[in-house]
């Protein structure tokens, strides 16, 4: 030879090679075709790339991330949360958010809620007796004793005084009528007046 051929693209040799090879899973021949090198944490490394048909490095999209160097794969990230392009690990999303299917934290409306610290694909819906009137929020409101709300995903505090004869307990979706030897002659009550001795 009159002169060293230089490797193709995506090969790589060391010093007084006969010839060029591929670098082993994970790696990617560098620029200069002198070295290996493993593809870093947020990409994965594919046998057939695009630019020059040998190995290449490829940046895990958004929604998923690889937190190893040198993998083959891109993971999804765990429910209820979320990450960038080229992510080594995923971000869960606030409590009050929830994750939709564009890969982003979106607040809770009004009557709804979320509480997990890993994150959530949806937000809970508030249960009849209690209500929210934010959005963005961990918990709803309960209705006090001595008051109902029968609906569920209340957006405002709608919640009505048991009538005379019935009573209820904090976040009662419904009253209870007072059991026989007992009584109320007043809305709102928590609790029924037992009947005195001579009457029932």
């Amino acid at each position: 030879l009159t002169t060293c051929i230089p490797c193709k693209s995506g090969l790589h040799s060391e010093v007084a090679a006969s010839s060029c090879s591929l670098c082993g899973i994970g790696s990617v021949a560098s620029a200069d075709a002198t070295a290996c090198t493993i593809c870093p944490e947020g990409q994965k490394w594919i046998r057939h790339g695009t630019s020059h048909g040998g190995p290449e490095c490829v940046t895990c999209p958004a929604g998923t991330y690889q937190d190893t160097a040198g993998a083959t794969t891109c993971e999804s990230c765990l429910s209820g949360q979320i990450s960038d392009a080229g992510a080594s690990s995923c971000t869960p999303c606030p409590i009050g958010q929830y994750r939709d299917s564009e890969n982003s934290c979106v607040v809770c409306t009004p009557g709804t809620f979320t509480v997990s610290e890993e994150g959530s694909d949806t937000c809970t819906v508030c249960a009849p007796g209690s209500f929210q009137t934010d959005a963005g929020q961990s918990e709803c409101d309960l209705c006090g004793a001595g008051k109902f709300l029968s609906q569920p995903e209340s957006t405002e505090n709608a919640c009505e005084d048991c009538e005379a004869g019935y009573f209820s307990g904090e976040g009662a979706s419904s009253c209870t009528i007072c059991q026989a030897g007992s009584y109320s002659v007043l809305q709102g009550l928590s609790e029924c007046t037992t009947c005195p001795t001579g009457k029932f």
